[in-house]
């Protein structure tokens, strides 16, 4: 469960396009990005009002964060000489995951 949560919150903050910093900051102060780091790695599972803040921040429902995943992409290519930033290009990928998942 805390592994299927964290692996949730890391593709709604890179969906977002933010950084563990940004994310912390965005939340004001209610968890640290050491935390948020901690949730994504399966080490601690956050509580209701860190999931209720969460989805509001990262505009997802939040039963989104308990949903099994059900699609996984491997070997997605883009331009060799595309000016995507890496924030964007994984961004792009969650944007496709979800869409397939839904």
């Amino acid at each position: 469960m805390k592994a299927q949560v964290g692996h949730r919150i890391k593709s709604a903050r890179m969906l977002a396009g933010l950084s563990l910093r940004e994310l912390s900051n965005v939340l004001d102060g209610i968890v640290s990005h050491n935390a948020i780091s901690k949730y994504e790695k399966g080490e601690m599972i956050p509580d209701s009002k860190v999931l209720i803040a969460l989805s509001k921040v990262l505009d997802v429902k939040t039963d989104y964060f308990l949903r099994p995943q059900t699609v996984e992409i491997s070997n997605i290519e883009f331009r060799k000489k595309s000016r995507l930033t890496v924030k964007k290009t994984n961004s792009i990928k969650e944007n496709i995951k979800d869409n397939i998942e839904r």
